[in-house]
């Protein structure tokens, strides 16, 4: 993974944090398998995703598309805004 991709994923994941979400990213180490790379965004109060799952798995969303998905999503007023360290 490159630095800025690094840099870009860890930015989605305050994003999403900030918004009651959670940025998963795919453990596969095949970059023949089709998640290789590939994220998910689950709700933190629910456990759920937040969008649509692909054939393969739940982990169907590029970097991009997962930061866009996160930027248009709205947390309901009163839901928990994720957990706290």
């Amino acid at each position: 993974m490159e630095e800025c991709e690094k840099v870009q994923e860890n930015r989605a994941r305050r994003k999403a944090h900030r918004r009651g979400l959670m940025l998963w990213r795919s453990r596969r180490r095949d970059p023949q398998a089709l998640d290789y790379g590939m994220y998910m965004v689950t709700d933190v109060q629910t456990g759920g995703l937040v969008h649509a799952s692909a054939p393969w798995g739940e982990y169907a969303l590029t970097l991009d598309q997962a930061e866009e998905l996160i930027d248009e999503y709205e947390a309901e007023p009163g839901r928990s805004r994720g957990r706290r360290r």
